[in-house]
């Protein structure tokens, strides 16, 4: 991508994985133009034939601390508010949306919005330095970019509720038991390494399969379990005749009905 942004710094490696790093200090806090930033970059990678995978994460110690003060304190209350809100969820839905998988590699803090930006990211690695919290209740709003709603999913409704009427922050290893972090790396682990690790597995596999687990997962989960299985059903016919899977199923016929050699 030649495009260059302010605050996101991009690098590719030879696997096809991007690293995209959240780089506004001191906490990667949120304002307009990074999340512009972040909804164009995901917006233009959607149709991408080389990019494999994506690890978000971000510099100086921290994910993000959430909503940029200066940048609230700059909205007129009411509808700017309200416009801030959607504008953000519609930048962040770019990452939930897409058939990339997008890993967030987490340390320090990630609150607020930073907490609902690694929510919409396909799933969570973080190390022990990590703090999660809605914490907007303690400024007199509510969550406004997608919290209580991808919270709710990620960890239910009673401890959605708890988290964001409290704004008590969590650690990384109950935010793990709680199903908000899916991998927690041990503190003699890189968080980044370890995120960087799993992604360069999936982009070993079949970018059809990959893309289409991803939309079996995140569609199938808005419907019925009926129509749900039926889904994966005939993704299931569709991809077995992939040529992805003819050439390993011609790979385990050879490996076991060996041609004789004469």
């Amino acid at each position: 991508m030649e495009q260059r942004f302010e605050f996101l710094k991009m690098g590719v490696s030879a696997a096809g994985v991007a690293t995209v790093t959240l780089n506004r200090p001191p906490e990667n806090a949120l304002n307009r133009e990074m999340i512009e930033e972040l909804g164009i970059f995901f917006e233009q990678i959607a149709s991408s034939q080389e990019l494999r995978a994506v690890v978000l994460t971000g510099a100086n110690g921290h994910f993000s601390s959430g909503a940029d003060m200066a940048t609230l304190a700059s909205l007129k209350p009411g509808e700017e508010f309200q416009r801030f809100s959607r504008s953000t969820i519609l930048a962040f839905d770019q990452i939930s949306d897409l058939r990339i998988p997008v890993i967030a590699a987490i340390q320090g803090r990630c609150q607020g919005g930073g907490n609902g930006l690694a929510m919409a990211c396909h799933f969570r690695v973080a190390d022990s330095t990590a703090t999660f919290g809605q914490t907007n209740v303690r400024l007199g709003l509510c969550p406004g970019f997608g919290g209580t709603q991808r919270l709710a999913r990620r960890v239910g409704k009673s401890q959605a509720l708890r988290l964001c009427l409290t704004g008590d922050l969590i650690d990384a290893e109950e935010a793990y038991l709680l199903g908000l972090v899916d991998v927690l790396v041990a503190d003699d682990q890189n968080v980044l390494a370890e995120a960087l690790a799993i992604a360069t597995r999936i982009a070993g596999h079949s970018r059809r399969a990959v893309a289409k687990i991803i939309e079996l997962v995140v569609e199938g989960s808005r419907m019925p379990w009926s129509k749900g299985w039926a889904y994966e059903a005939a993704a299931y016919g569709e991809l077995s005749e992939s040529p992805e899977f003819r050439e390993s199923l011609a790979a385990w016929r050879h490996e076991q009905f060996p041609e004789p050699v004469e």
